[in-house]
Parts: C-alpha cells; sequence; structure tokens
C-alpha cells in the first residue's frame, strides 16, 4: 500500500471538467429522483471518469458492528463481486481508513491471502475514503486489472471530488432504507397505526388499522379522526388529546374507539407527535392495539371473583348456621364434632361435584350415590330412576336432605339393622318450560321410629330446606319400617334426562 501522492510524480493527463460537470449533474438528477440506485450510479461515474476496469464503494454497516466492509455497488469487470466484502481490520479498504489518506493497492493477495482466488487480479487500486459527520465510514475505489492502464494525479482529483458526493449519497441511501424499514414496518405491523394533521385529519393508515376498524385508506384519508370516536366519547378523551400540540407523547392510554360496522373496539393507544426537520410539531401518530379479548377476560374474571365472595361468603354462612345448629343439638362434644364433621364432609362432596362440572350442575344419580357411598352394603340400598340434572342450588339443597336421611337411618332407621333396606326414587315432570321433581326416600324392615321423640337439628333441616331454598314440599312420616320421605319441588326446565340408573 502507497500514499496516493505518488500519482503526483506521474505524468497526468488533462483534467476535462466538462465531463466531470456533466457527470456530477447526472448524480445529482439520480440523487433526486432515484435514491435508492444513488450508489450504484455513483459507481459507475467512478469507472467512466477514470477509465478504470473495476470500480465500487466499500461501506462500514451496523448491521454487523461494522466489522465488515460490504461491497454494495460494483461497476465493471469485478461485478459479479457485488455484495462480497472484506475484514475492517484486514484488508486494503481497513489500511486505507486507518491512515485517513488516499492510498494506492497493488496486488493485494500479497499482504491479504483471501484475495488469492479473486479475479480478474488487482494490479492497481485508487481507494479514497469519504466520511459522514467526521466519521470515516468506506471507501470509494477504482481498479485497473493489468499494466495497460495506470491512475495519475487527475484521477486522484476525480476520486476526491467523488467522495465528498459519495458521503451524501450514503447518507441518502441509509436514510432511505431506514425509512424503507419504517414504512415496511408500520404496514406490516398487526397494530393499528395511523397519521393525522394538526386539524386533527387523517393522513395516513396502515392495513392494520383496515383490519381493526374495516375501513380502507381511500375511505379515511383527509377524513377525521373523530370517525373512530364512538358517540358518546369517554370524558377524559378530548383533554388527553389537546396534549399533543404541546409534543407530549402519550403511552397505553385505554380507551374506546368505533369501527366502520358500528362496533365498539377497546384498544390502548399510543400517540406521538410528527415533528419536521426544523422540530417544528405537525401532527400525531397514533397506534392502537385491540385489547378487547383482554378486556373480555378481565371482566370474566371480575364476574368470577365477584361470584368466588358471594359463594364462599354463603358456604361461609351455612357451615356457620350448620356449627351453631350441630353444636345445639348434641348433647356432647364428641357428638357435636362427630355431627359436624359429616355435616361439612357432605356439603364438601357436593361441591366437588359442581367444581367437576364447572358448577353448571350435578347428575341426580351421581348426587345420590356419592352421598350414601359411606353407607352402601351389598344391596341394602336401591337406587332406580332416570337421571336428570340438577342445578347449583338445587344440587347442594338435596346433597345436605340427603345426608340427614341417610345420618337418621344409620342411627335409627333401616340402616342401623343387618337386613334393612333404602329405596331412593325420583320422577321429573315437566310442564312447558316448568319442571318439577319428585323424589322418594323408602325405608324397608328397619325398627319403627317415631319421630315426635328426637326431632332435632336434622330432622328440622330435612323438613324445613327445600321449602326455604327451592320452594318445594316435604312429606316426612315414620312408619313400621322406617322413615319415608316424599320431596317435590321445581327445577329448572332446561334439564334433561340422562339415561336410566339401577342398582
Amino acid at each position: 500500500m502507497l500514499s496516493a501522492e505518488e500519482l503526483r510524480q506521474r505524468p497526468s493527463r488533462p483534467a476535462d471538467y466538462a465531463a466531470e460537470n456533466q457527470a456530477l449533474i447526472a448524480l445529482a438528477q439520480e440523487l433526486a429522483s432515484s435514491p435508492e440506485t444513488i450508489l450504484q450510479k455513483l459507481a459507475d461515474t467512478a469507472l467512466g471518469l477514470c477509465r478504470a476496469h473495476s470500480a465500487g464503494l466499500s461501506l462500514l454497516e451496523d448491521g454487523d458492528g461494522k466489522r465488515h466492509f460490504h461491497w454494495r455497488a460494483i461497476a465493471g469487470q469485478w461485478a459479479p463481486h457485488l455484495n462480497g466484502g472484506t475484514p475492517r481490520n484486514f484488508g486494503p479498504c481497513g489500511t486505507v481508513l486507518d491512515h485517513d489518506a488516499a492510498m494506492i493497492c497493488s496486488h493485494p493477495e500479497v499482504d491479504f491471502p483471501y484475495w488469492e482466488p479473486i479475479r480478474p487480479v488487482l494490479e492497481e487500486g485508487l481507494l479514497i475514503p469519504f466520511y459522514i459527520k467526521a466519521e470515516a465510514v468506506g471507501t470509494i475505489w477504482v481498479v485497473a486489472h493489468d499494466i495497460s492502464r495506470r491512475f495519475d494525479a487527475e484521477d486522484l482529483r476525480v476520486m476526491t471530488s467523488l467522495s465528498a458526493f459519495a458521503a451524501t449519497a450514503y447518507q441518502t441511501w441509509l436514510n432511505l432504507n431506514a425509512v424503507q424499514r419504517v414504512a415496511s414496518i408500520v404496514e406490516s405491523s398487526h397494530d393499528a397505526i395511523f397519521g393525522e394533521d394538526l386539524n386533527g385529519r387523517i393522513i395516513s393508515w396502515n392495513r392494520g388499522a383496515g383490519r381493526l376498524f374495516g375501513y380502507m385508506a381511500e375511505e379515511v384519508i383527509g377524513k377525521p379522526v373523530t370517525i373512530l370516536f364512538p358517540a358518546v366519547p369517554p370524558t377524559d378523551e378530548f383533554a388527553t388529546l389537546e396534549r399533543i400540540p404541546y409534543g407530549d407523547r402519550i403511552e397505553n392510554f385505554e380507551t374506546v374507539r368505533q369501527g366502520k360496522n358500528g362496533g365498539r373496539v377497546d384498544v390502548s393507544l399510543t400517540i406521538s407527535p410528527i415533528i419536521d426537520p426544523n422540530g417544528k410539531i405537525i401532527g400525531a401518530s397514533s397506534i392502537c392495539r385491540d385489547i378487547s379479548e383482554r378486556k373480555r377476560v378481565e371482566m370474566r374474571q371480575q364476574q368470577l371473583l365477584a361470584e368466588l365472595d358471594h359463594r364462599v361468603k354463603n358456604i361461609l354462612s351455612q357451615v356457620a348456621a350448620v356449627a351453631k345448629s350441630s353444636y345445639q343439638g348434641s348433647l356432647t362434644a364428641d357428638a357435636f364434632l362427630q355431627s359436624l364433621d359429616g355435616r361439612i364432609q357432605s356439603m364438601a362432596a357436593a361441591h366437588t361435584l359442581l367444581s367437576q362440572n364447572g358448577w353448571k350442575g350435578v347428575g341426580l344419580d351421581v348426587l345420590v350415590r356419592n352421598q350414601l357411598a359411606p353407607y352402601v352394603n351389598g344391596t341394602n340400598i336401591i337406587i332406580g330412576a332416570t337421571d336428570m340434572i340438577l342445578g347449583p342450588a338445587e344440587t347442594q339443597a338435596v346433597a345436605r336432605v340427603l345426608h340427614e336421611l341417610a345420618t337418621n337411618a344409620a342411627k335409627y332407621g333401616s340402616l342401623s339393622v343387618p337386613n334393612g333396606r333404602v329405596s331412593v326414587t325420583w320422577d321429573r315432570r315437566s310442564n312447558g318450560d316448568a319442571a318439577s321433581l319428585e323424589f322418594v326416600w323408602r325405608e324397608f324392615d328397619g325398627p319403627p321410629v317415631v319421630l315426635e321423640k328426637r326431632v332435632g337439628y336434622g330432622t328440622d333441616l330435612i323438613r324445613n330446606l327445600i321449602p326455604h331454598e327451592l320452594g318445594g314440599e316435604v312429606d316426612l312420616v315414620s312408619g313400621t319400617d322406617g322413615v319415608s320421605c316424599r320431596i317435590e319441588c321445581s327445577v329448572d326446565g332446561t334439564n334433561c334426562y340422562r339415561g336410566h340408573s339401577q342398582k
């Protein structure tokens, strides 16, 4: 590598200012009309003015941390090497930037072995650095591939002039790429992105906005942005938007917008001022993100929490009432604990069944078998009926009554003796949209039971819970074989049959 000052010692051709000026005018026109091709036009110009065999630009780019020079424009015999490159710290272009001066290069493969396969060979090259904001960002170069062409001082002058234009061209190319990247990001974004001027009229509209609001760009460009507002905007809407002309940025402002079909859309809105090169605010850019699904989830969560709060309070109230009544009806502490534990376990079992079915309902057959499971011994309990679904309130009430009937039967009735039996049947009667349940509990082969002598909390619950909770009727009687209980109450008319059950 030699200093380009060497060229001043060589015989020099006369300057052709007319050709140079014409070339510079053509470059300026290209920059104005087709900035995306300005780098290639610059390489073509260097090739022609210097009568070189190849010419091009080597550029440092942020994409790889400026670790390599990239050949983004090449003219002449090296054109097939377009988009190739060399390492920043090990090559002719890097040496030029390190010396911060124009240099001559010949046969770089001598110092940089990776050049060996590059054809045609570099017999002589003239490399000129160029700068953006005082930072060297690349080189513009011309190459001779054989001794038929040797560069001189006139080539140095022309290339120095072109290097000044190269800085402007590269900056324009970078800006254009940045604008194109931003435009591509905006256009492909799933979010709605649109711009408006200071008069509140829409000036740009991406595809995401079209998807969210249903308007094509041609339908909204020039229209007031208020076409996206619902008839009654949120009270803080306009106060928030009034901050934009003062340069304020609004982030994640949750509000409501209206689509073309009149539907309301929950959005998270970010608004930024649009500022011209002179620092003047000329409009605003809005990004609207659809948060409708999130709002639906939040509302559902609130509903579930409210429902959970209601259920928990209801359960605690029931447990408190059960504890109080169990205590009042117990003669000893052990009896109290035993009766309370059984009743709470019964309530918990009903809640588990409801939870497994999303609190939509429980099959009566499943409920009966679940509550009577602790008392089953062979064929002592007979269950025979067409299954049906009970709602949450019905499930909980029937479960508590079943527990008291079974407990009493185990203590005093047919389940307290080896040969005693219990029959559980029910029937569903339809009357249009209304329906009623007739539930029958009958004990057989048990000892005689006199209800009047042992009326306690359990018996009282059997008689009064269904009328109180479901508005039904209960007929509880004792017989020589044991207790019979007939329950009749209204149930949800949408409940359906689920097949015949028999045990």
